[in-house]
């Protein structure tokens, strides 16, 4: 309508699948993230639990989860993270 501040949307076919890739994206992403957040604190609180020395009792456990997720197990929970996102 001319002379209002509002505009409309003309939705081809092609928005409407970027729509659906976008939304997939950011469920997907989201996951990873949960994931790799739920992974880290899993390995410091095992880490932590299972140290035997008491004068390392704690140390480094979280940044050393943040590496070894990122080192070893990041194409797992990507791949975990694509399977919640598909479903």
């Amino acid at each position: 309508m001319p002379g209002t501040p509002f505009a409309t949307v003309k939705w081809s076919e092609f928005t409407r699948w970027l729509m659906w890739y976008d939304v997939f994206g950011l469920f997907w992403i989201n996951a990873f993230i949960i994931g790799v957040s739920q992974f880290v604190i899993a390995f410091a609180c095992v880490n932590w639990y299972f140290t035997q020395a008491n004068d390392t009792l704690g140390s480094g456990t979280v940044l050393k989860g943040v590496w070894v997720t990122f080192r070893y197990h990041l194409g797992t929970i990507a791949f975990g993270s694509l399977l919640i996102a598909i479903t």
